[in-house]
């Protein structure tokens, strides 16, 4: 149990991230970053894989990825927002350790989302506020069950700054695994 990963799953702009960091930095673990590692391998951002080859392209160099973070132990992992979305990630996210699904609500993810322009699936609102509510309510209805379905654990992270989110995750996950499974703490 002490190797276990933490995997964090959940909409764009939820804190993966962030929260990954400070989840990292409590638990003596390394933190991997998904899109860093696509981004670093392919030489170019997210956004200009998007552009350059279509989300088909992007998700076929994410799942190759995903696939290989069975390799890793004693990791905190923040996945792409989309990556759980498809049936052929969730065995190797689930693979990859224990799965927290980051639930933020609407209205927070919008806030935090509207001044993005590095997040091609909402680049097309033009920074319109009723334009990023509107797209991100419509992936949310598609992804909310993916998220459910693929997680071991669901913290609530739109209140509390990232390290309030990380000692909810490290206490749920000892709840539920034991104090093994986070080993340091």
């Amino acid at each position: 149990m002490m190797d276990r990963n933490i995997v964090l799953i959940g909409f764009m702009g939820s804190g993966k991230t962030a929260v990954g960091r400070a989840l990292a930095r409590l638990t003596g673990r390394k933190m991997i970053d998904l899109d860093k590692i696509i981004e670093d391998r392919e030489r170019m951002s997210v956004a200009a894989i998007f552009k350059k080859y279509g989300e088909r392209k992007f998700r076929d160099i994410e799942h190759r990825e995903v696939r290989a973070l069975s390799r890793v132990s004693d990791s905190v992992i923040a996945v792409g927002g989309g990556a759980a979305v498809f049936s052929r990630n969730r065995l190797w996210i689930r693979k990859a350790g224990i799965v927290v699904y980051l639930r933020v609500p609407l209205a927070v993810l919008v806030r935090r989302l509207v001044r993005s322009r590095a997040r091609p699936l909402i680049n097309p609102a033009e920074g319109s506020k009723t334009a990023v509510t509107k797209i991100v309510r419509a992936l949310l209805r598609k992804r909310v069950g993916a998220y459910i379905r693929t997680a071991n654990i669901i913290v609530n992270g739109g209140t509390g700054n990232t390290d309030t989110v990380a000692r909810r995750i490290i206490k749920l996950v000892k709840s539920k695994y034991g104090g093994r499974s986070l080993a340091g703490m």
